[in-house]
């Protein structure tokens, strides 16, 4: 390391405080983001901003969760009794436990969609049909049929049906989730963008850090959800469960994700 005027220079002469500062300038306005959004909560609850601190304070030393994570799980609600904190447990302390229990070796049969898809097909559970996994620069049918170059991909998008789904094979959250319709001779995606079939192909290369995504059926939720909720977007059902070493499954909490306003997932 050395010391060149007032500049601080790495090993290969590429100056390292300006980034350093960046990381700053993202943190701070992290905080801010997160003061701003305690106090619209806090307004909403007529409570003080520094209850709901004290709180993020509390579960942060007893469960784990970071003021973000407790914010969002709605956990900061100062109407809510002290039992209904009671164990819960901050989603990096839950991860950790099912490294524990999962074996690691058989992480890509629920982490990877174009694994867990035909995975569920073969053991004869109803999911989504997959019509393609899509990667630069080979990606393939379900058929089995390897596709790469943009015009191969472009009459592969015609055979789709009128409306088909794009998501991430690595994803969470519902990040990256998309859903397409067939417009005249393109697509148009659920903000109304539209595209063109070499449109289409790049908007899938641009991934960003997703390997590759799933192209699959899209499928409705059920007419009483609908009416429920006013969206025919897939609302499901998440189930907890433990498989003991003989085999038996337990079934430790159900819990139902509604999509609310015009949300396309039902993560929130």
């Amino acid at each position: 390391m050395t010391r060149q005027g007032l500049g601080t220079w790495d090993d290969d002469r590429r100056p390292i405080l300006p980034a350093r500062l960046a990381r700053l300038w993202a943190s701070l306005a992290r905080l801010r983001r997160l003061w701003i959004d305690l106090g619209r909560a806090a307004q909403r609850q007529g409570a003080s901003r520094a209850a709901l601190i004290l709180r993020a304070w509390r579960l942060r030393r007893e469960a784990g969760f970071w003021p973000r994570e407790a914010l969002s799980e709605g956990l900061l609600d100062t109407r809510l009794p002290d039992s209904a904190l009671e164990g819960r447990i901050a989603k990096r302390r839950l991860k950790a436990a099912q490294r524990r229990v999962n074996p690691s070796s058989l992480a890509c049969l629920t982490e990877d969609k174009a694994v867990f898809y035909p995975y569920c097909a073969a053991l004869g559970l109803r999911v989504p049909r997959l019509f393609a996994v899509f990667a630069t620069p080979i990606g393939f049918t379900a058929a089995g049929e390897a596709l790469g170059s943009v015009a191969a991909w472009a009459r592969f998008f015609d055979s789709l049906p009128d409306e088909f789904v794009v998501k991430p094979a690595d994803g969470v959250y519902g990040r990256g989730v998309n859903r397409f319709q067939k417009s005249g001779d393109g697509y148009v995606d659920a903000t109304g963008t539209p595209y063109s079939a070499a449109g289409l192909y790049d908007w899938l290369s641009s991934g960003g850090s997703f390997r590759k995504q799933v192209i699959q059926e899209r499928i409705f939720c059920h007419p009483d959800l609908e009416r429920l909720s006013g969206t025919r977007s897939l609302q499901s059902l998440r189930l907890v469960t433990y498989v003991d070493p003989r085999g038996g499954v337990e079934v430790y909490e159900a819990v139902l994700k509604i999509i609310v306003g015009d949300g396309l997932v039902d993560n929130f």
